[in-house]
């Protein structure tokens, strides 16, 4: 088989199976567009911005409640 052809094929194969699982061929474009390896990369890259986005959010969270219990104290030693 030419190595052409056989892209084509496993091509057409993916789209099958994107189709297969719920994606129509407008949501399966991705795969038409991008290798196997780019399509890896840009979820893993989506991957990793959302995990620094949940730890960002998790740091906000904890300095919010120092500063709260900082105020209090303060506010305690006061009166």
């Amino acid at each position: 088989m030419d190595p052409q052809e056989q892209l084509v094929n496993e091509g057409e194969a993916s789209s099958d199976i994107a189709i297969c699982i719920g994606f129509n061929r407008d949501e399966n474009v991705g795969s038409e567009l991008f290798s196997p390896i780019q399509r890896f990369l840009i979820v893993a890259a989506l991957g990793l911005a959302v995990a620094g986005s949940r730890k960002n959010r998790l740091i906000n969270q904890l300095k919010k409640s120092v500063e709260l219990r900082v105020r209090n104290l303060i506010i305690g030693l006061l009166y």
